[in-house]
């Protein structure tokens, strides 16, 4: 690596192990058993290139040259943020090769607390967390409840030592908007499966459909969605019905606090939703179409709150910066007095 690189300026020296224990960033240049002189820099920024020591054993207490251990180490690769570029070459035994450089950024993480966000249709809960966890620089990250992906809404995520406390988050009530079609039903009870229409000789009214809601308010009994991520036998539910094994899930006791029909005009009937934990929305709209004799499958489900956690403050995921800001969490102090 020769010192007048343009680059130079942002390396410093490393000290090796040859086990991979390299500090910060971390770099090994070239492979082999070759005896011959090399240099070894680190990824470190803000002070000159300065060569480590000269001979072909850099490191006494091992008998051996470090380029008989040729290993990339990053510790941890997934948790700090680098910015890559070639800053210059190297030439054991007179090969001329490319040395690719990861140097370590100055963000710093934020600090642990609660993002509370507005997730889209599409990504999954897991995938909006490891969006998240990336721009929050690999801090750990977890949510408060799973949101299907054609689902949207407000999804609760923890970072840092907030994930501790993300099962007080999992067991609060939850509010949703959702449009049922009461003309069809699919095999996943919304939009994602195979749609069948449902011939309906009269469709109910609206006193009828309020009526048969209130059937679903209150400690009931609800059966699951065959397409869920519940577990039968150590394998997810969805996972068994894709391969069309019949999945036969028990009925759940769940809390339904609140159904309320704001809207109704053929075959789309708008409800609002306050429950409790482990409440399928999907569950509903089949249960209310067996209710009704017609079909029923969610065109669209939104999550409104979570415990205190509203969508009015909800932040979209594709608002969120890069790197995650620290004021946007919220505090886990703040937190747990709304939840208290």
């Amino acid at each position: 690596l020769r010192p007048s690189d343009p680059q130079s300026d942002a390396l410093t020296k490393l000290r090796y192990s040859p086990f991979g224990r390299f500090g910060q960033g971390c770099m090994v240049a070239g492979r082999g058993k070759s005896k011959k002189r090399r240099q070894a820099v680190d990824c470190g920024m803000g002070n000159r290139l300065t060569p480590q020591r000269t001979g072909w054993d850099s490191n006494p207490r091992y008998e051996k040259s470090y380029t008989a251990f040729p290993v990339l180490h990053l510790q941890p690769l997934g948790h700090l943020p680098f910015e890559e570029g070639i800053v210059g070459w190297i030439a054991p035994r007179g090969q001329g090769r490319r040395l690719t450089l990861l140097r370590m950024s100055h963000t710093s993480p934020p600090a642990a607390g609660f993002l509370v966000l507005d997730k889209p249709v599409g990504p999954s809960s897991m995938r909006a967390v490891a969006v998240v966890r990336r721009r929050a620089g690999g801090l750990k990250t977890g949510h408060g409840g799973t949101l299907d992906p054609l689902a949207s809404g407000v999804l609760v995520l923890g970072l840092g030592k907030a994930t501790k406390l993300l099962e007080r988050i999992v067991a609060t009530d939850k509010g949703y908007e959702t449009e049922i079609d009461l003309s069809i039903r699919t095999g996943t009870d919304d939009m994602e499966g195979e749609p069948e229409v449902v011939e309906v000789a009269e469709p109910p009214d609206r006193a009828t459909v309020e009526a048969a809601l209130r059937q679903f308010v209150g400690d009931v009994m609800q059966r699951p969605p065959a397409f869920s991520a519940i577990k039968v036998e150590g394998r997810r539910a969805y996972a068994l019905a894709r391969q069309e094994k019949p999945v036969d899930l028990p009925p759940r006791p769940v809390r339904v606090n609140r159904l309320e029909l704001v809207a109704y005009q053929w075959p789309v009937a708008t409800i609002t939703i306050a429950c409790g934990k482990g409440f399928y929305v999907r569950s509903l709209a089949r249960d209310l179409g067996q209710t009704l004799g017609t079909g029923g499958c969610c065109q669209s489900i939104r999550r409104t709150a979570v415990g205190p956690f509203s969508i009015e403050e909800a932040i979209p995921l594709d608002d969120v910066p890069n790197p995650l800001e620290p004021h946007m969490l919220l505090s886990v102090e703040s937190a747990l007095t709304r939840l208290d």
